[in-house]
């Protein structure tokens, strides 16, 4: 407490404007304390006299001060959560998706403005859980049937449970709204449910998109049982048709084969089976290389590598097989891609042993004509020499 005589003759505050303005004649202040925390600062004057403010006063005000700063704290705290509230409620508001809330008793206690535009009407205080479901017009999906209140997510949370469901209806007159709902409880400190709250959206585009996928997944497998049962149909074909051309040239007595792009053989006719003393089996699938050996393989080669390059290649060579060696004349054809790509190739061997014998038969026999006559021309010369001799 201090007076105006001693503010006018010594302090901090002699030269105070307020105060030399004012004529202050008595001033008090008194921190405002909750908790040792400053609240605020209790002011007082008296410009009418000096020790205005008593010992006996100072001690009311002091008591007083200290209610007064519980009550500013409470005020604060009262405001802020009173903001908070606000702020949530907003929120709430904001939100597209309907919130509905039912407080311990299982009576409508908040219904957001989504949730009043799905639900057509906002809290009705006489419904009770067990006929939520009819006022609200709450169906089972698909059907004419009231959800019952053992499947009501929100009955569902006053009991305790967390629950989501998407097999839920509103019906507005002739419009259904399709829903999405969560059930969740609120505990107070005992444990026990203080609240329950059910979350919940509108569906329909979901549905519909789900409607869509069906139907699509539904013609996409009857598409594909059509295109499987074509596919058997022309495998069905194809493998007749692969056993006539089998039948064929296995009655062919040159060896015909298909090699693919890493040169393994994935086609052989009989003839390749009869050369090499070999089943189909033991030959499919082995590279050239591994079934000619390494000598035949080095002459087969450079043609391989011609053929690979996309040119068809004619030569001729000698190999060898389990019935002795064998001239062979062969054809090596390239298989392209779409991309013309070469992909294999395709081999027509013959056999020409006979042939080049034959060959090397009638040079022999011209050989040993042409000697003949060169023997019979020489011994008429010799004799005629020896005839003109004296």
């Amino acid at each position: 407490m201090l007076n105006r005589e001693v503010l006018t003759r010594e302090g901090n505050f002699i030269n105070d404007p307020y105060i030399q303005h004012h004529q202050t004649q008595s001033v008090f202040c008194l921190p405002l304390l909750n908790q040792s925390k400053l609240i605020g600062v209790l002011y007082l004057e008296n410009q009418l006299a000096t020790g205005a403010f008593t010992p006996e006063q100072s001690q009311i005000l002091s008591l007083l001060s200290m209610q007064a700063a519980i009550a500013i704290e409470n005020a604060k705290l009262y405001s802020k959560l009173r903001d908070g509230k606000s702020q949530i409620n907003q929120i709430l508001e904001a939100v597209q998706v309907g919130i509905g809330v039912l407080d311990a008793t299982g009576r409508p206690y908040y219904v957001n403005q989504r949730g009043i535009e799905l639900l057509g009407k906002g809290i009705d205080p006489a419904a009770t859980p067990d006929h939520l479901a009819e006022v609200y017009q709450v169906y089972l999906a698909g059907t004419d049937q009231n959800c019952s209140p053992e499947d009501m997510p929100i009955v569902r949370a006053l009991k305790g449970e967390c629950t989501r469901t998407d097999d839920l209806e509103i019906h507005q007159g002739e419009t259904i709204i399709p829903i999405e709902a969560w059930g969740t409880p609120v505990f107070d400190e005992q444990g026990k449910v203080a609240y329950a709250i059910v979350a919940f959206q509108d569906i329909t585009e979901r549905k519909k998109a789900e409607n869509l996928l069906a139907n699509y997944n539904r013609t996409l497998e009857q598409q594909v049982a059509q295109r499987t049962a074509a596919l058997q149909q022309s495998e069905a074909e194809l493998r007749g048709r692969e056993q006539e051309l089998r039948l064929i040239t296995d009655a062919l007595p040159a060896l015909i084969s298909y090699v693919d792009a890493n040169r393994c053989y994935q086609f052989i006719n009989h003839t390749h089976e009869v050369w090499f003393s070999r089943n189909r089996n033991e030959i499919l699938g082995k590279s050239v290389h591994e079934l000619l050996g390494e000598t035949v393989y080095q002459r087969f080669e450079p043609s391989i590598n011609q053929v690979f390059k996309g040119q068809t290649v004619t030569l001729e060579a000698e190999i060898p097989s389990s019935l002795g060696r064998h001239c062979i004349n062969a054809t090596l054809i390239p298989d392209f891609d779409r991309n013309a790509q070469v992909r294999g190739f395709y081999s027509l061997i013959t056999d020409i042993s006979d042939r080049k014998r034959a060959e090397e038969a009638s040079i022999l026999e011209e050989r040993n004509h042409m000697a003949r006559e060169i023997h019979d021309t020489l011994a008429q010369a010799f004799t005629g020499i020896m005839i003109e001799l004296p």
